[in-house]
């Protein structure tokens, strides 16, 4: 939990943002009879939201570069991007992306900062959304930890399908 502390603190020192979506699979297996996978679901909303981010920094054309972790999805996910760009995933967002570059790049998390930095916010957010902390001093460094991530999170929303 020190490491995790630890980074979280230079998280909230850093110039980053950070975007948490998350996709309800329970809710959108209820609710579509053919969904769309939930990982390029919530590929699409991150970069939607990232998207618009960007178009609020002010700067006349921000482009932004999306970083991923390696994953046997990488080849639809960059199909995906391309596609997104041109349209919109029909029903579950609701523009182009204007302001995200070419593709997304996929490499292995062990061989990035950004990448570990982006996996333990991920995961706390996570945490703190779906567990309930049973022993006080996890729930005490866990808290600690989400509230130095929340502390540069542009955006947080899990999706529930109705």
């Amino acid at each position: 939990m020190k490491a995790c502390d630890l980074a979280a603190k230079v998280l909230a020192r850093s110039s980053a943002r950070f975007i948490f979506r998350g996709v309800d699979i329970e809710g959108l297996e209820r609710r579509y009879a053919n969904p769309h996978p939930p990982h390029l679901l919530a590929l699409a909303q991150v970069l939607e939201q990232a998207d618009t981010f960007l178009g609020n920094e002010g700067s006349a054309l921000p482009i932004g570069l999306a970083h991923a972790d390696e994953h046997h999805s990488a080849h639809s996910a960059r199909r995906s991007l391309r596609d997104f760009k041109i349209a919109r995933v029909p029903g579950y967002t609701t523009r182009q992306l204007h302001r995200i570059a070419d593709t997304i790049y996929f490499g292995p998390s062990h061989e990035s900062r950004l990448l570990q930095a982006a996996d333990v916010a991920t995961y706390f957010i996570n945490r703190a959304r779906t567990i309930t902390e049973q022993d006080p001093r996890s729930s005490k460094a866990v808290a600690k930890i989400v509230k130095n991530i929340r502390s540069i999170t542009a955006h947080e929303w899990v999706w529930s399908p109705r």
